[in-house]
């Protein structure tokens, strides 16, 4: 088995690696502080709202996702996430925004990662931007964004956004070129609603309700169980759960793929059909014929 570690919350948001290699603990990477940025969007479109406030219910709020730069850099903000992109967001859609209006709009970030990746990321998705995805630069955006109308303290759910976006030049110095564009993406699609007629057939809730309803995605029992059972996750909803089956499973190494095996004598079988195991002291992930260890953030 290959001791890179994977960042845990990360696993919960897709289930996919961001960048797997032999002998490197992903906890180790370098930082890659992102300033706030600058700038207008090049969006044309207008919205009614007065300003944008974004809170971050992301399992990992740390950071957004992780980069190569001659070594792998993890990328971080600069400060607090929800008042990183309440300010740069207000700042970008300046021009978009309707200062005489009454509502404010709230974007909810659930997911939002960047990271290397390929073709084998995008099935069943929404997929944004045109990319070959043939060079070894590419990267995806994974974003998932929700969006509620605030007015006199009374909240209506408006739209939601969930796409990937594919980068064709994923590099740190171009980072400000694609930061944005999950939420260029959205601030078009609120332009295409009629919001007053819309916003008229939706009741009214609480910012309580919100808070309640997004940190129960935080209520699973992988995050909340002091441990686990010896054995194997057969799939992710198993993992997030916490259940175990096969606690007698034993791995042979070889120089190419970590095989795992259930069963004994001639019930022995090999198990290629799993998401990850928990040996007694570790978790692991399968990743194609390998397993990489997965370790929590703080």
């Amino acid at each position: 088995m290959k001791f890179s570690f994977i960042a845990f919350f990360f696993v919960l948001i897709n289930a996919s690696v961001t960048y797997p290699q032999k002998n490197f603990h992903i906890e180790n990477a370098e930082t890659l502080k992102l300033n706030f940025l600058s700038g207008l969007s090049t969006v044309s479109a207008s919205i009614p709202f007065k300003e944008i406030i974004v809170k971050d219910y992301r399992f990992d709020t740390t950071k957004i996702g992780y980069i190569t730069n001659g070594e792998i850099n993890k990328i971080v903000l600069q400060g607090n996430s929800s008042f990183y992109f309440t300010k740069i967001l207000n700042e970008y859609f300046q021009n978009n925004l309707n200062s005489s209006s009454d509502k404010s709009l709230l974007i909810i970030l659930k997911t939002l990662w960047l990271q290397k990746g390929g073709s084998e990321y995008l099935k069943n998705r929404s997929i944004v931007t045109k990319s070959t995805l043939a060079s070894t630069d590419d990267g995806l955006y994974f974003a998932e964004l929700e969006t509620f109308a605030l007015t006199n303290n009374n909240y209506k759910a408006l739209t939601k956004l969930d796409n990937i976006f594919l980068i064709d030049f994923y590099k740190p110095k171009k980072i400000k070129n694609f930061i944005l564009q999950p939420f260029d993406s959205l601030i078009k699609k609120i332009s295409e609603i009629n919001v007053e007629p819309f916003l008229s057939k939706k009741r009214n809730i609480t910012w309580n309700e919100i808070h309640a309803a997004y940190s129960k995605r935080f209520d699973l029992p992988i995050l909340n169980q002091e441990t686990s059972q010896k054995g194997i996750f057969l799939t992710f909803d198993d993992f997030k759960n916490n259940l175990t089956t096969h606690a007698d499973f034993f791995i042979i190494e070889t120089e190419l793929s970590d095989d795992v095996y259930i069963g004994k004598g001639r019930s022995e079988k090999l198990l290629t059909d799993y998401w990850g195991f928990y040996d007694g002291y570790d978790y692991y992930i399968r990743i194609r014929i390998q397993s990489f260890q997965i370790a929590p953030t703080e």
